[in-house]
């Protein structure tokens, strides 16, 4: 079974997520460290492994890190009732900084207002992963990786 079919997503959501976090380059290493075609941080990779029971290993293997990756979406579309950005939002950014900003600045459950996501770099992601998804969706464009 394919990550977008075991963990419920579309497979274009997948993969834009891929898209825009790595550009589908296995060996990407961003400057904060996160790893791979989905940019996991080894500590919230670790975290998802002890979570889920997903195997944590070598995450520039697009085996190990897709999978680890697409149970974390999934966990954040369930945490956030499936709202797109708050989950999106909270893959870039951190989980703590999303419930923070709910709770401070009062954001429904149905949020959907890009641009008061505080974080510069997150407010870009959320954006990009949302115009990269519609796209891919209307193109049904599908990528060799395993989404």
């Amino acid at each position: 079974m394919i990550n977008s079919e075991k963990y419920k997503l579309q497979p274009e959501f997948l993969q834009a997520v891929i898209a825009v976090e790595s550009k589908y380059n296995e060996r990407a290493v961003s400057h904060i460290g996160a790893i791979g075609v989905m940019q996991l941080v080894p500590e919230t990779a670790k975290w998802i492994s002890e979570e889920s029971g997903i195997p944590y290993g070598d995450l520039k293997k697009p085996e190990i890190n897709i999978p680890l990756g697409a149970w974390y979406l999934r966990y954040l579309l369930d945490k956030y009732d499936g709202n797109l950005e708050l989950a999106l939002a909270a893959y870039n950014a951190g989980r703590g900084n999303v419930d923070e900003w709910i709770e401070t600045k009062q954001w429904p459950r149905d949020f959907n207002d890009i641009q008061q996501i505080p974080f510069p770099e997150t407010r870009e992601f959320v954006k990009l992963v949302t115009v990269s998804y519609t796209h891919l969706r209307a193109h049904e464009t599908r990528s060799n990786l395993v989404c």
